[in-house]
């Protein structure tokens, strides 16, 4: 079963369009096929695995810099 994986930002930061085949605010879509039934889906298990992988793929796409500004 395929998933797809929205790499987005939230609409209340009023994102720009990165992309026009993507949309407002997505930046990148993944797809990744698991090899799991319909009912895969509503374990527990499966869903704090597509948390973790959901996370993987913020810290793969985006990452926070901290400037110091002159003052």
């Amino acid at each position: 079963m395929e998933l797809k994986f929205i790499i987005k930002i939230k609409a209340e930061h009023n994102p720009p369009v990165f992309n026009e085949e993507l949309g407002k605010g997505v930046v990148a879509t993944q797809v990744i096929d698991y090899k799991v039934t319909e009912e895969d889906l509503s374990s527990p298990t499966f869903a704090l695995h597509l948390i973790e992988q959901a996370d993987e793929l913020l810290n793969e796409y985006f990452e926070v810099e901290i400037v110091k500004l002159e003052q």
